[in-house]
């Protein structure tokens, strides 16, 4: 060209250079060979062998971390999985806390009745719902040696047993149905009475709190005028709605 500069040439790349000549492939800084060597104690590349072993090192690294990824990775085999079992209550490890202990079912037609079997030879019974037969049935309950009694709270036909029962002087718990509604088994008014005397007998079951006759009279007193009260308000209204109707 005119002006005089030539074309300016690339320099020669280091992987231009023969293998031999390439060395560890960076530029050579003043003294670290040495510094590196006394540090390291390696041959005469030491900075090739410290980056080989580091390079090393991660792909040990980084192969582990992929055979644990694969090892989570697999599926579990649709088969039955070993679950857990659940253990059993020993109910011989249990103490007895109410020893002469029964369990009543209460029912609409009929109550049954379930007493410890070293007490009577039929230690399931049947009874009506009668005041006579609730009557036999606290006096066979005494009979036997029963203190304490467990029957469940279904809907009101509990409160002439709780209260005849009370009368003869047997102590009544009464027990929330939430309680004893998930046990297994279950089939019958029998089964229902054994299980509530052996809840009762090992003393896993809550009393529900009760008032004293005197109060539950004066409570059944005063709800009844609360109820004509309301009563009262609402034929009044029915008595103004026909005065307006009648135009009076």
């Amino acid at each position: 060209m005119g002006s005089g500069h030539g074309k300016l040439r690339p320099t020669r790349h280091w992987r231009s250079l023969p293998v031999e000549e390439r060395g560890s492939g960076f530029h050579p800084i003043p003294g670290i060979g040495s510094a590196i060597r006394r540090r390291l104690r390696l041959g005469p590349d030491p900075v090739g062998k410290y980056f080989i072993l580091n390079r090393n090192r991660a792909e040990s690294i980084f192969c582990k971390a992929i055979g644990m990824e694969k090892g989570m990775s697999k599926k579990k085999p649709a088969g039955k999985q070993n679950r857990p079992v659940k253990e059993k209550v020993d109910w011989k490890a249990l103490d007895i806390v109410h020893p002469e202990a029964a369990g009543i079912d209460v029912g609409g037609s009929e109550h049954w009745v379930a007493i410890n079997p070293e007490r009577d030879a039929q230690p399931v019974r049947r009874f009506g719902c009668f005041t006579a037969d609730l009557r036999r049935m606290a006096l066979w309950l005494m009979e036997k040696g029963v203190e304490s009694v467990a029957l469940q709270s279904t809907g009101v036909y509990w409160m002439p047993v709780f209260e005849v029962l009370e009368q003869h002087g047997l102590e009544v718990f009464l027990v929330n149905a939430r309680h004893t509604k998930n046990v297994p088994g279950r089939k019958s008014d029998i089964q229902e009475c054994q299980w509530l005397l052996k809840l009762h007998a090992f003393g896993l079951l809550n009393n529900s709190f009760q008032p004293t006759d005197e109060i539950r009279v004066a409570r059944t007193l005063w709800r009844q005028r609360g109820n004509l009260v309301a009563e009262a308000g609402s034929a009044i209204q029915r008595m103004q709605k026909i005065l307006i109707e009648m135009n009076v």
